[in-house]
């Protein structure tokens, strides 16, 4: 979807050219900001920048909350993501950031239905821009009382996206500041140096009269317009806060500003009682757009209704205030004709034609659903097609009657199977042209592993989700979820639950649709002498690479508690006993001289910390150590990287130094207790 202002001389030409009333370009920006609102000046300038915009009845919602996805748009465009007037080399430069990060992205937008993925390709931007980090991601939409919500922008949140898309992160990170916000205890240690970046900077201000930064309150919609003006220097700064400041005089305007929306692709998916269509662009996003009650259609230059749209059509529209006013399609397209599945009997690979024959293309999409009708006597079938609407995380859908090809293929996974076979709730993809149906891929309800092999153990800090990453003994690998009523057996253990199984763990297994209903692993336990060569830590699972006496290098997890991973060192030769392939106990056969050191601060002065060994304020075992320019800190719950003025006396540290001999400090981990 295109976004441009339009000057009320071309918004009048475009009206008459589109047959659109003239009239609502002259119309206010938005009905429910008048100039007396203490955010007007704010609101008008990044309406008038395009960075915002209203709703459907032209209403811009200063009191509501914004999500996420919202602020990625936004974040976007101001950070240079264009839509109109694109040239080639940003167009290739908006696809690689998309290709390189659109499998990660898939991963959220299978899980969770009110994923927005219209938003997916500003958000591959923003993480090669450096405003987004892969993290973030798992707080766009949260789980709460097992039902999926939009999580709202914090201030915290805020104040990191504002900084990176400004270029300042480095900056943010490496300045000290005084740390004067009431509430300073309280503002976590990753979000701290933006928070007080963004106050120097006079972007983002304390939260209320008691000088709180509140990071965790979220932001309005006019909050997020007053931020942006001051943080793209477009008027004069007014004061945040959860009261209005005195309103700042209404600025007289020079021109009257609109914001239109055009549109453009072929019309991917028709939902007719939903009156809406998901449009596919030229560049394979896609949008799903609601219709005007009062829409014009023109089909081949003909006036039609909305009922005569076609999948397939190419088509252009204007849209005003979110909501399709105009389209123009276009009904000659050629699309490739998807090639039939095997099957068990031999068939022919070209398309009937609705009025009999064959041709060799036809209009092709495919469709996303679950089974909710069948009928072997009539060859139909009726898929439930599900969508969020990209306006408010609702849920739409419909359900719509298909009728199967003679040469229509059925697959279940890899394995062909008949329509009899199919049966309702099945969650399927089909292939159509029309609405004809020529291949339908049902996805495997149920899933029976034996003598797999676990690979992995990914735990969801934001959803609280379990996922086991397993391969069978062909070598494919399934990510399968465990559920509060799945079974989980261990030998030697009995019934257990998923932390307690080892990586490595040979597994017996049974899920539907992706959630395991049954485990049953089998550990083996080993020893393995050799030298340690990395060690990493982490919230969940932290691990040791070790080289063998073999010269064979291996990767092994330490189990949770089990082992104190800051009092191993690189270098040491150990003795590892294997509970399967995740670490149980570590016994020392050498030590070689460390550079690596675990301690609390005791003073912080200047660029050099004063470490005491064992207790936060004790006598015993001084050590000075110097940190400078590069001198990287780790928070070991986040595993995110922090500022020099995260450190605080008192805290239990573990520091690498540049090498045996030196007193310069190469990383420093906090250690959160």
């Amino acid at each position: 979807m295109k976004y441009f202002q339009v000057k009320k001389g071309f918004a009048i030409a475009l009206a008459i050219a589109t047959g659109i009333s003239a009239t609502a370009y002259g119309a206010p920006t938005f009905k429910d900001v008048p100039s007396t609102h203490w955010a007007y000046s704010a609101i008008s300038a990044v309406a008038d920048r395009g960075l915002m915009s209203s709703d459907i009845s032209g209403n811009y919602k200063p009191n509501e909350l914004i999500d996420k996805f919202e602020t990625i748009k936004i974040l976007a465009k101001a950070a240079g993501y264009k839509y109109d007037n694109v040239s080639q080399a940003e167009q290739d430069y908006y696809n690689k950031c998309y290709e390189k990060n659109k499998t990660f992205l898939s991963q959220f937008s299978n899980k969770f239905t009110k994923w927005n993925t219209s938003a997916d390709r500003e958000i591959a931007f923003l993480i090669e821009k450096g405003v987004v980090v892969e993290q973030d991601l798992n707080q766009f939409v949260i789980i709460k009382d097992n039902k999926e919500q939009l999580r709202a922008l914090s201030r915290g949140e805020c104040a990191v996206f504002i900084t990176k898309m400004l270029g300042k992160n480095s900056q943010a990170l490496l300045d000290t500041y005084p740390h004067d916000y009431a509430d300073d205890a309280r503002i976590p240690s990753d979000i701290k140096p933006y928070a007080y970046f963004m106050k120097n900077m006079g972007i983002i201000k304390g939260n209320d009269s008691a000088g709180n930064f509140a990071h965790e309150v979220a932001i309005s919609r006019a909050t997020m317009a007053v931020i942006l003006d001051r943080a793209l220097g477009l008027s004069s700064a007014i004061s945040i806060g959860t009261t209005a400041p005195t309103p700042i005089p209404t600025p007289t305007p020079t021109t009257v500003t609109t914001a239109v929306t055009t549109v453009s692709g072929t019309i991917d998916k028709f939902y007719p009682s939903l009156k809406a269509i998901q449009i596919l662009s030229s560049t394979g996003s896609k949008e799903i757009i609601k219709m005007s009650d009062t829409i014009a259609v023109y089909i081949d230059g003909q006036l039609r209704s909305s009922s005569d749209l076609k999948e397939g059509m190419t088509v252009v529209g204007v849209v005003n205030n979110g909501s399709l006013t105009d389209i123009r399609a276009t009904s000659g397209t050629t699309v490739v004709t998807p090639t039939p599945a095997p099957t068990t009997t031999t068939t022919t690979t070209t398309t009937p034609s609705t009025t009999g024959g064959t041709t060799t293309g036809a209009n092709y999409i495919t469709l996303d659903g679950t089974v909710a009708t069948l009928s072997d006597a009539t060859k139909t079938i009726g898929v439930e097609i599900k969508m969020v609407n990209p306006r408010d995380g609702s849920i739409l859908s419909e359900v719509r009657t298909l009728t199967l090809a003679p040469t229509c293929s059925i697959v279940r996974g890899d394995v062909p199977i008949s329509l009899a076979e199919v049966v309702k709730g099945d969650i399927a993809s089909v292939e159509i042209s029309g609405n004809t149906v020529y291949r339908i891929s049902v996805e495997q309800r149920v899933v029976e592993l034996k003598d797999g092999t676990l690979l992995a153990k990914k735990y969801n800090d934001s959803t609280g989700s379990v996922t086991l990453s397993i391969k069978d003994n062909r070598e494919k690998t399934y990510e399968l979820r465990v559920a509060s009523g799945t079974t989980i057996t261990r030998k030697g253990i009995g019934v257990t639950s998923w932390d307690q199984l080892r990586v490595g763990d040979m597994i017996d297994c049974k899920a539907e649709y992706g959630v395991l209903t049954a485990v049953t692993a089998y550990g083996v336990l080993s020893t393995t002498d050799g030298w340690i060569e990395e060690i990493s830590i982490g919230k969940q699972q932290s691990h040791i690479v070790l080289r063998d006496t073999d010269n064979v290098v291996k990767k092994f997890y330490l189990i949770l508690n089990s082992t104190d991973a800051y009092s191993l060192r690189v270098g040491n030769k150990v003795r590892v006993r294997l509970d399967s392939q995740e670490v149980s106990t570590v016994m020392l056969l050498e030590e070689v001289s460390t550079n690596i050191v675990t301690g609390y601060i005791n003073t912080i002065k200047s660029g050099i910390v004063t470490l005491r060994d064992s207790q936060p304020y004790g006598t015993n075992g001084k050590r000075d150590v110097v940190l400078d320019g590069s001198t990287v800190y780790t928070n070991s719950i986040t595993g995110e990287k922090v500022a020099y003025n995260a450190l605080r006396e008192g805290q239990r540290v573990y520091i690498v130094f540049q090498n045996v001999l030196s007193n310069v400090a190469k990383t420093v981990t906090i250690l959160v207790e």
